[in-house]
């Protein structure tokens, strides 16, 4: 784990499909990993996965 601030300059989001909700992660993707952080603590740890990964993971929970 690390900062998220240690991600760089990302354009960090959340899904629209969580509203107003405060339970969420954020998400920022770069051309090789997709990192993930908690919404309510935007500097706060973080971490990456291999884009591939998140894709698997993202469609699994569909």
């Amino acid at each position: 784990m690390q900062q998220a601030s240690e991600y760089g300059r990302l354009t960090w989001f959340k899904s629209i499909r969580s509203g107003q909700q405060n339970g969420c992660v954020s998400v920022a993707h770069t051309n090789s990993q997709t990192a993930v952080r908690d919404s309510k603590n935007p500097t706060g740890p973080a971490f990456a996965v291999r884009s591939g990964a998140w894709v698997s993971f993202v469609s699994a929970v569909r």
